[in-house]
């Protein structure tokens, strides 16, 4: 089979509606995750010294020293934004593959999109939540009759 400038090779298929949809919505959600853990990282100084402060108010048994706020803090935030970059760039592959029309990829995304969710559950915020509930909505979308029907076909 030959396409319009002459090379042969299969014809490319268009996308439903709904697939586009669930490849924009999911982008729209991994940026904004990715955002806010760029956000955190920019307030860890501001976190770190509320954090100090509020441990003074605690009874000293129950204290954490100053040095281990600072040191937990920073790792935290740099581990959140990691794995958010690291995992939104593979679910971003992942959902452009779905849209290109390998089947395969839409299990990845949606194992990505696990694991991105037990990443919030434990490093998120309200904001990061939002995120998250557009990447699950696509997810979703690309587990419909007619994202499945362009799957397989």
């Amino acid at each position: 089979m030959t396409t319009s400038s002459g090379k042969s090779g299969p014809v490319p298929t268009v996308a439903p509606r709904i697939v586009n949809s669930a490849f924009w919505l999911a982008i729209v959600g991994l940026s904004i995750i990715v955002l806010v853990s760029v956000i955190a990282l920019a307030a860890k100084e501001q976190t770190i010294t509320l954090t100090i402060e509020a441990q003074a108010q605690k009874p000293p048994d129950q204290r954490f020293s100053p040095e281990q706020i600072r040191g937990g803090i920073t790792l935290g935030v740099w581990l959140n934004l990691g794995f958010s970059v690291v995992l939104g760039l593979l679910a971003a592959y992942f959902v452009r593959e779905v849209r290109a029309g390998d089947r395969r990829s839409r299990t990845r995304f949606t194992v990505v999109a696990g694991l991105i969710t037990v990443m919030l559950f434990f490093l998120g915020s309200l904001l990061a939540l939002v995120g998250l509930l557009c990447v699950l909505v696509a997810v979703g979308l690309l587990f419909s009759a007619t994202s499945t029907r362009f799957l397989n076909e």
